[in-house]
């Protein structure tokens, strides 16, 4: 597992690149200085007292907001992701090769995912670096610079805009792609466990020391999976609800300032199609999150077990007991990432567009 290329380029994208030095301080002053500018945009907001005025940069003034949640959460989540994937490729474990063979396949899939996202989110990024006639009507740090810094206007403004480039990388990686390099490294172990699970042949003794062996392996992984899901489920309410805000402002902009959308559609575009692709990623890995304890319920259900030995039914028993509570990464008791909660929350976006389209007539 640990040699494979696939996984390599996984981690260059999503852990190495943020443990350059380098690139550690230049996103930590890109952190200071968006920080900076959002409270003196807040200052404005309060300055100016007008619904017209927080409608039109609103949308800008969260997406930044987004950003800096998407850095300062990946910069604590970091150590967490890195010493639990580093333990996981460190376990001497045989491997089953038809599934080494599968999960390679599978893991050139996710790459080409991997590849298609940045991709789509650089193109977001250039659209937003280029400048339109009607920027100072859509970006907050336009009014910023206009408005404090007059002398530095051009200078602050094409810094913000080229900030966004590596600040759209970041929000890309974190939550959706790290999520997806975690899920890559469990998958490996539990379906490696299923296939020795469900083809235990021999007498009892071999029973029983492949029970023991899947037993302790399987509870390596359930252990190492809750530490993850515990460390990925502190950042699921602050960033549910800075994207139930900014959704809203981005709908509620939409039908106020429709005159300023003309040439604004490829940025509005590249970015729904980059939201839509990032959310499918984080539904589908929480969802095959779900889906691992039905795979392994299934598995050992159908084992023959009827003519084991009274003691590998207990240890049968007891496994079987282990798998009942399901993982899942959830927002509260009642919703979790998962397909359901991707429908939901197209759902609810279109819902917005609706209820404003409604208001405009």
């Amino acid at each position: 597992m640990k040699d494979n290329k696939y996984l390599k380029i996984w981690q260059i994208f999503v852990i190495d690149v943020f443990e350059v030095k380098l690139v550690k301080n230049c996103l930590f002053f890109l952190t200071v200085y968006f920080i900076f500018c959002l409270i003196l945009q807040v200052l404005s907001f309060v300055r100016k007292a007008s619904v017209n005025y927080f409608v039109q940069f609103g949308p800008t003034f969260f997406i930044i907001v987004y950003l800096i949640l998407c850095i300062l959460s990946l910069y604590f989540s970091a150590p967490l992701i890195i010493s639990s994937t580093k333990y996981m490729r460190s376990w001497k474990i045989p491997v089953n090769q038809q599934w080494k063979r599968q999960y390679d396949q599978n893991l050139l899939i996710v790459t080409a995912y991997l590849a298609v996202t940045f991709f789509l989110g650089m193109i977001t990024a250039f659209f937003y670096v280029m400048p339109t006639d009607q920027d100072k009507q859509v970006f907050f740090e336009n009014d910023v610079a206009e408005v404090y810094f007059p002398k530095w206007q051009n200078f602050v403004i094409w810094f913000s805009k080229i900030g966004f480039v590596p600040l759209t990388y970041i929000s890309i990686v974190q939550p959706s792609l790290r999520i997806v390099y975690c899920w890559m490294h469990v998958k490996f172990h539990i379906y490696n466990c299923l296939f020795f699970l469900k083809n235990m042949t021999g007498d009892d003794r071999e029973i029983a020391r492949s029970l023991k062996f899947c037993l302790r392996y399987h509870a390596e992984i359930t252990l190492i999976l809750r530490k993850i899901l515990r460390g990925v489920q502190i950042y699921v309410l602050p960033f549910q609800i800075v994207g139930t805000v900014l959704i809203a402002n981005v709908a509620i902009y939409y039908f106020w300032f429709q005159d300023v959308l003309t040439d604004q559609y490829l940025r509005i575009f590249s970015l729904g199609i980059t939201a839509f692709i990032i959310l499918f990623g984080l539904a589908q890995s929480g969802q095959a999150i779900e889906d691992v304890s039905d795979d392994i319920l299934d598995v050992l259900i159908n084992l023959d077990w009827c003519d084991w030995s009274e003691s590998n039914k207990k240890m049968y028993l007891m496994f079987l007991v282990n798998t009942q509570r399901q993982f899942k990464i959830k927002y509260s008791e009642s919703i979790s990432l998962n397909y359901k909660m991707g429908v939901e929350m197209v759902k609810t976006f279109f819902s917005i567009i609706s209820v404003m389209y409604r208001l405009q007539k």
